[in-house]
Formats: C-alpha cells, sequence, structure tokens
C-alpha cells in the first residue's frame, strides 16, 4: 500500500511538468543510453 501511494504522488509530480518536460526527458533518456551502449561496444572490442 505504501509503494502504491508513493508511486501515484511521483506519477502526479511527473505529469505536472507537462508534455515539453517529458519531451526532453524522453531525448536525454536517448542520448545517454547510446552514450552507454557506445561505451559497452568499446569495452567489450578491449
Amino acid at each position: 500500500m505504501v509503494f502504491s501511494i508513493a508511486n501515484i504522488c511521483i506519477q502526479t509530480t511527473i505529469n505536472s511538468y507537462g508534455s515539453a518536460a517529458m519531451a526532453v526527458a524522453l531525448v536525454l533518456t536517448n542520448i545517454v543510453n547510446y552514450i552507454f551502449i557506445g561505451a559497452e561496444h568499446f569495452f567489450v572490442g578491449l
């Protein structure tokens, strides 16, 4: 029950930022993922 309430609070806060902020977060997440994938491929190749 406590986790459900916490999740609702977090989701409400995230939703209050609006679609522009969510789009920025998505773009930044994709950039970070590409960096990690590139680093992983680099270190696996060593």
